[in-house]
C-alpha cells in the first residue's frame, strides 16, 4: 500500500510540472516560475498526505484520527482552492513573471489558518481517542455481571452477604478507575479472580462474609 501512495504521489508531481513546462516552457529558466510550480506541487503533496498519510501510518483499531478525515479533506480541498486561485490569478497579472509580495503575503497567512486548524483537529482528535484496555483483563461490566448473578442466585439468603455485594457492586462502578488507568492492575486481577470463585451456594459459610469484605479492601485499592 505505501508503495502503490508513493507512486501516485510521483506520478501527480510529474503530470503537474509536465502541465506547467508545457503551458510556458519559455519560462523554465526563470526562478519565480520555478518557485511558483515548486509551491503547486506542495499542494499535491499535503493533499496526497491527507488522502493516503493516514490510511498507511494509523496502527489499531482503536482510533479517532479516522473520524476527523472528513473535515481535514474539506479543509484541505478548501485551502487548495484558495492557494491555486491566489497563485493564477497574480501570476496571470504578471505575465508569468516575479509574483509579487502580497501573492506570498496571502499564501502565507492562508497556510498559517491552514495549519492552526489542522493542528487543532490533530489534538482534539488524540484527546477524544478512548482509552485501550489491557489485553486479558475481564471488564468492569464482567465484574457487575458476577455480582448481578450472585444477588439473583443469592436472593433470601445471607441478608449480610447481599447488602456487602451491593456494596462492592457500587466500589466497582464508581470507585474503581477506567482499567486504562487503574492503580494497581495486580490488585485489580486478583479481585476479578477472587470475585469469580465466589459461589451463592456459599452465602451461608461465615467465611463468605470475609472474602466479600477482602474484595472490598481490593477494590477501593484498584
Amino acid at each position: 500500500m505505501k508503495k502503490l501512495s508513493y507512486i501516485l504521489l510521483f506520478f501527480c508531481i510529474a503530470v503537474f510540472s509536465a502541465i506547467a513546462l508545457i503551458i510556458k516552457p519559455e519560462k523554465i529558466d526563470s526562478n519565480s516560475f520555478l518557485i511558483a510550480v515548486g509551491w503547486l506541487i506542495f499542494l499535491v503533496v499535503i493533499n496526497w498526505m491527507i488522502s493516503v498519510f493516514f490510511f498507511t501510518d494509523i496502527k489499531g483499531e482503536n482510533t479517532t484520527q479516522f473520524g476527523i478525515l472528513p473535515s481535514l479533506h474539506a479543509v484541505t480541498f478548501i485551502y487548495t482552492c484558495f492557494s491555486i486561485g491566489v497563485l493564477i490569478y497574480f501570476w496571470q497579472s504578471v505575465d508569468y513573471s516575479e509574483l509579487p509580495i502580497i501573492h506570498w503575503l496571502l499564501q502565507v497567512v492562508g497556510f498559517g489558518i491552514y495549519g492552526f486548524i489542522f493542528l487543532l483537529s490533530l489534538i482534539s482528535a488524540k484527546t477524544a481517542q478512548l482509552p485501550t484496555i489491557p489485553l486479558g483483563v475481564p471488564t468492569k461490566e464482567e465484574l457487575h455481571q458476577k455480582i448481578k448473578i450472585l444477588l439473583l442466585n443469592g436472593e433470601g439468603s445471607n441478608a449480610q452477604v447481599l447488602e456487602l455485594l451491593r456494596t462492592l457492586d457500587s466500589v466497582i462502578k464508581h470507585s474503581v478507575p477506567h482499567l486504562s488507568v487503574v492503580k494497581n492492575i495486580d490488585k485489580y486481577l486478583e479481585l476479578a479472580t477472587k470475585l469469580n470463585l465466589v459461589d451463592a451456594s456459599d452465602f451461608q459459610d461465615s467465611e463468605t462474609v470475609t472474602k466479600i469484605k477482602n474484595l472490598l479492601v481490593l477494590a477501593k485499592s484498584c
